[in-house]
Parts: structure tokens; C-alpha cells; sequence
């Protein structure tokens, strides 16, 4: 299955189609129905915009899946701008993405590339500076090394841009502060 997706995968535009055929459970991804003033794309089509964004095939990858878990844990909360009641809401959807891919590809991909596949999913949305006081760049540094930090930084960055305008303005600074904290610091 992995060499056929990355058949997909070296194709842009992505053949969605392709994938859904592929990979059933992308084709749920496709079909589920959210509301967050944060997304301007479906969470498949975003997916997909996303990984159009970044030349390796490996990080290609995990954009494709590193949203996957979404529907399954999608809860509605109230919407403070007022614009619709209710928006939804994916708390530690990347923990769920990482057990579906898992589940996935865990056949597929050896143990190294499938921890450093899964970590880079897991920690696709963690703000990477002065988080409880932990400088987070250092720890994943320390913890997985410097070309993994690397990677996570291009994923966060193809994630990011692919979001509303307002949410990728509200978030760029933070994540620039992000880059060059680890280019300054831990960059080798």
C-alpha cells in the first residue's frame, strides 16, 4: 500500500480520488461535516493542500494523515465570535491520528521511520516555544533530534498556512519566533 500512495503522492495536484480509494478511511475524512472559523477547506482537502506544499515524499506522508483522527473526536462547543453557535472542536486529535496511522502503516514502514512518522503527527500542532515554561524546541531537540525538528517545522508550516487567513496572521508570528529560535539555537 505505502509504495502505491507515494505513487500518489509524487503527483501534483494529489489524485484525492486515489487516495480514498486506497485508504478507506480517508474517504470518512472526505465526508465529514465541521464548522471552524479556523478552516477554510474540509479536513481531506486540507490535508491535501498541505502536503502539495512540501517537496519530500516522507512529510508528504504525514500530512496526509496527520489530521485523520478528527472525526473521531469532533465535539461541538460554543462559538465565542458569534458567528455560528456552535464550532467544533478536536481535542487530542493528534494523539487519535497517530493510533489510526499506526494502525495503518505500521506494516509498512520500519520501526524507526513509523516512530519518527507518528511523533511527527503527534506533535503537528504543539507550539514549539515557551510552553509551561519548557522551552519545547529543546526537548524534542534532546528527545528525537535535530533533523526531526527540522521536519516537524516544515509540517507545522504546510499545516499552518493551509488554515483561514485571520488564524494563519493570528498564529504566523509565534511560529517565526519558533524557526528561528531553533535556527539560532539548535540548528546544526
Amino acid at each position: 500500500m505505502l509504495e502505491k500512495i507515494y505513487e500518489i503522492l509524487g503527483v501534483n495536484p494529489i489524485d484525492k480520488e486515489a487516495l480514498m480509494d486506497l485508504v478507506p478511511e480517508l474517504r470518512k475524512l472526505n465526508e465529514f461535516g465541521f464548522y471552524h472559523p479556523a478552516h477554510i477547506y474540509g479536513v481531506l482537502d486540507h490535508s491535501i493542500k498541505a502536503a502539495e506544499l512540501v517537496d519530500d515524499i516522507f512529510l508528504k506522508l504525514v500530512l496526509i494523515f496527520h489530521d485523520i483522527g478528527k472525526p473521531n473526536t469532533a465535539i461541538l462547543v460554543p462559538n465565542y465570535d458569534k458567528s455560528k453557535p456552535l464550532v467544533t472542536k478536536f481535542p487530542n486529535h493528534e494523539k487519535e491520528s497517530a493510533r489510526i496511522a499506526k494502525e495503518l502503516f505500521e506494516n509498512e514502514l520500519d520501526e524507526e521511520g513509523l516512530n519518527i512518522f507518528l511523533k511527527l503527527i503527534e506533535f503537528h500542532d504543539t507550539p514549539l516555544v515557551k510552553i509551561y515554561n519548557e522551552n519545547v524546541i529543546e526537548y524534542l531537540t534532546n528527545h528525537y533530534g535535530n533533523e526531526f525538528v527540522g521536519m516537524l517545522l516544515k509540517v507545522q508550516k504546510a499545516d499552518l498556512v493551509t488554515h483561514s487567513e485571520k488564524y494563519y496572521k493570528k498564529l504566523k508570528a509565534g511560529f517565526e519566533n519558533s524557526v528561528n529560535v531553533y535556527e539560532l539555537k539548535y540548528k546544526r
